[in-house]
Protein backbone atom coordinates (compact mmCIF):
# COMPACT_ATOMS: atom_id res chain seq x y z
CA UNK A 1 0.00 0.00 0.00
CA UNK A 2 3.04 2.47 0.60
CA UNK A 3 4.41 1.55 -2.52
CA UNK A 4 1.31 2.84 -4.45
CA UNK A 5 0.86 5.86 -2.32
CA UNK A 6 4.50 6.90 -2.89
CA UNK A 7 3.96 5.99 -6.84
CA UNK A 8 0.94 8.15 -6.77
CA UNK A 9 2.23 10.57 -5.00
CA UNK A 10 5.66 10.96 -7.41
CA UNK A 11 3.62 11.10 -10.42
CA UNK A 12 0.93 14.05 -8.95
CA UNK A 13 4.84 15.68 -8.20
CA UNK A 14 5.76 15.40 -11.81
CA UNK A 15 2.39 16.62 -13.63
CA UNK A 16 2.51 19.39 -11.17
CA UNK A 17 6.29 20.54 -12.07
CA UNK A 18 5.59 20.00 -15.77
CA UNK A 19 2.60 22.16 -15.58
CA UNK A 20 3.67 24.87 -13.66
CA UNK A 21 6.84 24.95 -15.55
CA UNK A 22 4.90 25.51 -18.86
CA UNK A 23 2.08 27.83 -17.44
CA UNK A 24 5.69 30.24 -16.61
CA UNK A 25 7.02 29.73 -20.15
CA UNK A 26 3.92 30.50 -21.72
CA UNK A 27 3.82 33.87 -19.36
CA UNK A 28 6.72 34.93 -20.05
CA UNK A 29 6.33 34.25 -24.10
CA UNK A 30 2.80 35.98 -24.20
CA UNK A 31 4.12 39.20 -25.28
CA UNK A 32 6.19 37.78 -28.23
CA UNK A 33 2.81 35.94 -29.46
CA UNK A 34 0.24 39.40 -28.92
CA UNK A 35 2.84 41.64 -30.62
CA UNK A 36 2.64 39.03 -33.82
CA UNK A 37 -1.52 38.77 -33.22
CA UNK A 38 -1.08 34.93 -33.60
CA UNK A 39 -3.45 33.60 -31.05
CA UNK A 40 -3.84 30.38 -32.46
CA UNK A 41 -0.55 29.91 -32.07
CA UNK A 42 -0.46 30.72 -28.51
CA UNK A 43 -3.49 28.71 -27.93
CA UNK A 44 -1.28 25.55 -29.70
CA UNK A 45 1.25 25.97 -27.93
CA UNK A 46 -0.63 26.20 -24.47
CA UNK A 47 -1.78 23.02 -25.41
CA UNK A 48 1.41 21.36 -26.69
CA UNK A 49 3.89 22.65 -24.38
CA UNK A 50 1.66 21.96 -21.24
CA UNK A 51 1.44 18.29 -22.32
CA UNK A 52 5.48 18.24 -23.39
CA UNK A 53 6.58 19.56 -20.00
CA UNK A 54 4.75 17.19 -18.33
CA UNK A 55 5.88 14.27 -19.93
CA UNK A 56 9.31 15.56 -19.55
CA UNK A 57 8.82 16.07 -15.68
CA UNK A 58 7.37 12.47 -15.47
CA UNK A 59 9.98 11.20 -17.45
CA UNK A 60 12.82 12.77 -15.21
CA UNK A 61 11.28 12.08 -11.98
CA UNK A 62 10.04 8.21 -12.57
CA UNK A 63 13.92 7.43 -13.61
CA UNK A 64 15.01 9.23 -10.48
CA UNK A 65 12.71 7.47 -8.03
CA UNK A 66 13.31 3.87 -10.10
CA UNK A 67 17.24 4.45 -9.35
CA UNK A 68 18.57 7.35 -8.36
CA UNK A 69 21.87 6.83 -10.69
CA UNK A 70 19.24 6.41 -13.91
CA UNK A 71 18.44 10.51 -13.67
CA UNK A 72 21.11 11.63 -15.46
CA UNK A 73 19.11 8.81 -18.90
CA UNK A 74 15.81 10.66 -18.04
CA UNK A 75 17.39 13.86 -18.46
CA UNK A 76 19.31 13.07 -21.52
CA UNK A 77 15.85 11.72 -23.02
CA UNK A 78 13.57 14.67 -21.74
CA UNK A 79 16.28 16.45 -23.42
CA UNK A 80 16.15 14.16 -26.89
CA UNK A 81 12.53 14.97 -26.74
CA UNK A 82 12.54 18.66 -26.03
CA UNK A 83 14.41 18.61 -28.92
CA UNK A 84 12.44 16.76 -31.42
CA UNK A 85 9.88 19.07 -29.98
CA UNK A 86 11.61 22.21 -31.18
CA UNK A 87 12.89 20.93 -34.39
CA UNK A 88 9.71 19.85 -35.86
CA UNK A 89 6.52 22.32 -33.98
Amino acid sequence: AFRFVFTKFIILYALAIGFLFAFSENILYSPSFIALEAPWTFIQRIALTTILHTITSLIMLCSAFKRPSWLIWGILMSMIIHYLYNSFI
